[in-house]
């Protein structure tokens, strides 16, 4: 099953139809991920991999909650990768997490303003 950049049905579904709170939670994710992200490099640079893994699942559960499936599915590699669960390169994990993030805020700034 391919993953949805922005599954708004999902998320709504999860939050009873309730329009209003998905607009704050999303414009929440918009203003909080981007400092948590370079916060996750920084700390994987300094070799405090248990605290970017943390920093990843926070924005993981928000990016979820939003119904951000890619963004989703590109922070539990990470996470993993962190976790020292599957043999990765975690600069990689943390580069494509970045990469899947800017497109999926480009798409949910975009899909915000049809709200």
């Amino acid at each position: 099953m391919q993953k949805e950049i922005l599954n708004t049905s999902a998320a709504l579904n999860m939050l009873s139809g309730e329009t209003d709170l998905y607009k704050m939670l999303i414009d929440a994710f918009i203003s909080e991920s981007p400092s948590n992200l370079d916060t996750i490099d920084q700390l994987i640079g300094e070799g405090k991999n248990e605290e970017a893994r943390a920093y990843s699942h926070k924005i993981k559960g928000s990016a979820s909650q939003i119904g951000a499936e890619q963004l989703t599915f590109a922070l539990q590699y990470l996470e993993d990768g962190l976790k020292g669960s599957m043999m990765a390169d975690v600069s990689a994990l943390s580069h494509n997490a970045s990469y899947v993030y800017k497109r999926t805020i480009s798409y949910i700034k975009e899909y915000r303003q049809s709200l």
